[in-house]
């Protein structure tokens, strides 16, 4: 009898215990749309920042005249570029 009144009230508790987190927001395991849109999501930001620093290092080389920084500058742009047109590129893909 001691036994049933004890499994009782551990089953009792898990109850409790799983109603508790239901209420809170029981974590669930991700579904393709939760990870598509993050995906979506990551994409817009990866363009934004890359616009950003075409933007920048386009502003920037205007204002520095020593060759050496300009060469570097140069150099920042290009990568910014490639980058800026693999994030819209992938943009587009996830659009699809």
């Amino acid at each position: 009898m001691d036994l049933i009144i004890k499994g009782g009230s551990v089953v009792g508790a898990i109850g409790v215990i799983i109603g508790a987190l239901i209420a809170i927001g029981l974590p669930m395991p991700a579904t393709s749309q939760d990870i598509k849109r993050l995906d979506k999501s990551q994409a817009d930001i990866a363009v934004d920042m890359y616009q950003r620093d075409v933007r920048d290092s386009i502003i920037l080389r205007g204002t520095v005249s020593d060759p050496t920084t300009q060469k570097l500058i140069e150099q920042n742009l290009r990568e910014a570029q490639e980058k800026l047109s693999a994030a819209q590129a992938r943009k587009l893909e996830l659009a699809k």
